[in-house]
């Protein structure tokens, strides 16, 4: 299978864990995406402030601000350009709850961990601006 149509897209992965962001730094990095690391969601926000992005890749479970606290500053900005940048989740599970939870953060999609590479570039492709 071919991934093509990410050359040159800018995604921050916002991931604690090295190792998860070392298995989708290797995924979109191979697909020709720019990636950029945010150990935790007050990195960034910070890093949202200074660059525009296409795409987040937000880790739900982080130390010092989670991706929900994050995703909800994102989401109550009052730059557009921040505001309304695609977000997709990364989570090791979703139960009914989280569900409604994410369409109340206004969360455009989820990949489950661990990710198979299609599902990660599918809802990448659907959601990228």
């Amino acid at each position: 299978e071919t991934y093509t149509g990410l050359e040159g897209r800018k995604i921050l992965v916002a991931e604690d864990n090295k190792i998860n962001f070392f298995v989708v730094n290797k995924f979109l990095s191979g697909w020709g995406v720019i990636v950029t690391h945010a150990e935790d969601g007050q990195l960034a926000i910070e890093k949202l402030d200074n660059e525009d992005f296409d795409l987040i890749l937000m880790d739900l479970h982080m130390p010092v601000m989670d991706g929900i606290e994050a995703t909800q500053a994102i989401r109550s900005s009052k730059d557009p350009r921040i505001r309304d940048i695609p977000i997709v989740a990364l989570t090791a599970a979703i139960m009914s709850e989280n569900h409604d939870r994410l369409d109340q953060l206004n969360i455009n999609d989820y990949v489950l961990k661990p990710f198979k590479p299609h599902d990660l570039f599918e809802r990448i492709k659907k959601h990228i601006r």
